[in-house]
């Protein structure tokens, strides 16, 4: 397990200077736009897409099937992508909630504020989504699991959509969550992304051993 995820985390360093540019002009752009919540949100991003372009590089070398060749099982190679995907995720809302402090901070004026308490909910999406689109990436390979991660979103971000008009729509306020203690706020969605997870886990891996290799 743990020789696989350094595996990753080379790759990721291989490729983390394009990553870091790519961000640079994002977070420059998102500067000039005073958009808090565009920087943090697309550092979340970034994290959670990152299992999805070492997949596809595994896929290019079929290194999975070189990997069954030693004693690495296939519940091993699922666990450490699961694990890299935590922690990149780990990586890129440490990196938003640095913004967001950041700003605070220094009182960068920004056209809206975007604390811990929206990022915890956009944290839970994608988590979601990757949780949806895992067991497609690992068991079809990363090209189908391209398009199983934007139809995911996409279902989720209608459903989040559909939500907001509907309390809208009913006059159902919002504002109570605010009234949730900080412990019972984030343990909440704590516990939707790790049911998800889970979940995930479990089907991708009754999936991947029906795979020929």
């Amino acid at each position: 397990m743990r020789g696989l995820i350094l595996k990753d985390l080379y790759l990721i360093k291989g490729f983390g200077r394009q990553y870091a540019f790519v961000f640079a002009f994002m977070a420059i752009w998102g500067i000039a736009m005073k958009a808090t919540s565009f920087l943090c949100i697309y550092a979340t991003l970034m994290g959670a897409m990152i299992v999805l372009s070492i997949t596809a590089l595994d896929d290019a070398v079929s290194f999975n099937r070189f990997a069954l060749t030693m004693p690495v099982s296939v519940r091993t190679l699922i666990k450490s992508k699961y694990l890299l995907f935590i922690i990149t995720v780990g990586i890129g809302t440490a990196i938003a909630l640095l913004i967001s402090v950041i700003t605070a901070f220094l009182s960068v004026e920004m056209n809206q504020e975007f604390g811990w308490q929206d990022l915890v909910p956009s944290v839970t999406v994608f988590v979601v989504g990757t949780s949806i689109a895992l067991p497609v990436i690992l068991y079809k390979g990363a090209e189908k699991g391209r398009y199983a991660y934007m139809a995911a979103m996409l279902g989720l971000g209608g459903l989040t959509y559909g939500g907001i008009k509907l309390c809208q729509k009913y006059k159902i306020s919002l504002e109570f969550l605010e009234t949730i203690p900080i412990v019972l706020f984030v343990g909440i969605f704590a516990g939707i992304c790790i049911i998800s997870l889970v979940i995930s886990y479990f089907v991708t891996l009754r999936l991947v051993r029906k795979k020929e290799w």
